[in-house]
């Protein structure tokens, strides 16, 4: 059976360029542009991502082959198939780009009630096909069968799916402590990609965080998106993380098991925030000595299991042998309510760049002096989702120095003119 899911809705943690990039597909560098139509096509028609990019590979094999060769200009022109009928071709969908958008918006119309090839109705009853009778068990199913009516396809449908996403859990895996024992038991059978609840356990560039060393922030940011929890707290490095974490109201007076640990770690320095890196892993369960079992990404060759650098698991009692370097301990599933932060001076931070503001009790300002010299404000969230930013967490409250009360914005904001920077102080 083909799930809902692999066809619709909208995944807004797939990042399709990366996945190219990472697989790697030749397509990242000789067709630069497929990554934004696939993106913006499954958008506008609230579908996955993915199914896109498994019609593509399924119909011309377009995501893995090399160009060049036999039957790849008909490739480039009938990417998704889309109009290349049994019996002929219909010219006004030729084209790569054409491709991707005209059938993402044939499959919205299978999709949408009331529409004339809306394919509900077909699910649960005996369809025919090209070779045969099917009973499609599923909306998936029944967009597939409409789209090739032919079910000698269908098991290609999810064998490629598979070879590109890998085989599908059982369960939804919802704990940090319950994912990265899988990644490392992936690590240790010799794999150098994972796929877990559908997502690969990469970073934003498409690297596997299995293999890849020194990517601690960035390994529990992806395990945290696979695991359906909000990496929005998520930053540079493992000390901007955990600021952000504190500032957020996610800090906890005890280990447990999910729970992220932060340790100082003063060089190398990041080059956003200019901090040390510091490093973050997770805790995992409670050994029984009364160590912590943790799961991290690191670049050490002298801990955890396997030994090798990447990700691993690694006792608590290895990562800071004498318990001087952790920092915070944080849960995601902690939050603070704005409405009980006191009006006064905040701090605007802008793609992790320090401004000043000021929280009126209700919203929060960012500063402007005016070219006349003359003191303004700018309203933080309602500016920001203007420009399509994440929003912003609230005004947040930490308890030390590096992060005092904040407001955190992601995106493609530009610093407004005239922000007033923020000085330590």
């Amino acid at each position: 059976m083909i799930p809902n899911k692999w066809l619709f809705p909208y995944d807004h943690n797939f990042d399709v360029d990366a996945f190219l990039t990472g697989l790697p597909s030749p397509r990242a560098k000789d067709t630069p542009k497929l990554a934004a139509w696939i993106q913006s096509a499954a958008r506008e028609n609230d579908l996955n991502p993915r199914w896109l990019l498994l019609t593509a590979e399924k119909e011309q094999s377009f995501i893995t082959r090399r160009s060049g060769g036999q039957g790849w200009e008909r490739a480039v022109s009938w990417v998704m198939g889309y109009g290349a009928t049994d019996s002929h071709d219909i010219p006004r969908y030729a084209g790569t780009e054409q491709q991707v958008r005209s059938a993402a918006k044939g499959l919205r119309a299978y999709l949408t009630p009331g529409h004339k090839f809306y394919v509900g109705g077909n699910v649960g009853k005996p369809y025919r096909c090209s070779d045969g009778y099917y009973t499609p068990q599923t909306l998936a199913e029944a967009a597939q069968l409409q789209y090739t009516p032919w079910v000698k396809y269908l098991p290609d449908t999810v064998a490629v799916w598979e070879s590109l996403f890998g085989k599908e859990q059982d369960d939804m895996i919802t704990k940090i402590e319950e994912a990265e024992p899988l990644f490392q038991q992936a690590r240790l059978r010799g794999e150098t990609r994972t796929t877990l609840n559908g997502k690969a356990f990469v970073d934003y560039r498409g690297r596997s965080l299995l293999t890849a060393k020194g990517m601690c922030s960035a390994a529990q940011r992806r395990a945290t998106e696979i695991c359906g929890q909000d990496s929005g707290p998520f930053s540079c490095c493992a000390t901007s993380t955990g600021q952000h974490l504190a500032g957020a109201g996610k800090r906890i007076a005890a280990i447990a098991p999910g729970a992220l640990l932060v340790f100082r770690l003063s060089s190398p320095i990041c080059r956003k925030c200019k901090q040390g890196v510091g490093h973050i892993v997770a805790a995992i369960k409670r050994l029984p000595d009364g160590d912590w079992l943790c799961g991290e990404n690191t670049s050490s060759d002298s801990r955890g299991v396997p030994l090798a650098p990447g990700f691993k698991l690694s006792r608590l009692s290895e990562i800071d042998p004498h318990g001087t370097r952790l920092t915070g301990i944080y849960s995601l599933q902690q939050q603070l309510s704005q409405a009980s932060y006191v009006p006064g001076g905040i701090v605007v931070k802008i793609n992790d760049v320090a401004y000043l503001g000021y929280f009126d009790g209700t919203d929060a300002w960012l500063c402007i002096r005016k070219p006349d010299g003359m003191p303004h404000k700018l309203k933080v969230r309602s500016t920001a989702e203007a420009a399509g930013c994440v929003p912003p967490a609230g005004v947040v409250k930490a308890h030390f120095a590096e992060d005092p009360r904040t407001v955190y914005v992601y995106g493609p904001w530009k610093v407004p003119a005239g922000a007033v920077p923020w000085v330590r102080g």
